[in-house]
């Protein structure tokens, strides 16, 4: 716990402006430690083209909270990436 409090101290969204390929951004919908109302200035801060927020169940982990959400999500997505 005291690794990801110290990891949170800092804020990574100048990092997320050298992204500039395209994103599928995927969240669990009960995620504490990267709460879903941040990825609004996270999808802001990415220059390339960014898909989602897709919601799925679960907390920070969604792909174990919802595997066949994260499955579906990221299966569609690559398959329209191509």
């Amino acid at each position: 716990m005291r690794a990801a409090r110290d990891l949170l101290r800092f804020t990574i969204l100048e990092d997320l402006r050298a992204i500039g390929t395209e994103t599928l951004l995927v969240w669990g919908g009960s995620d504490t430690v990267v709460p879903p109302a941040l990825s609004t200035a996270i999808r802001a801060a990415m220059r390339g083209p960014v898909t989602g927020p897709v919601e799925l169940r679960g907390g920070h982990v969604s792909m174990w909270g919802d595997p066949q959400g994260f499955n579906t999500a990221v299966t569609a997505f690559a398959s329209r990436s191509r």
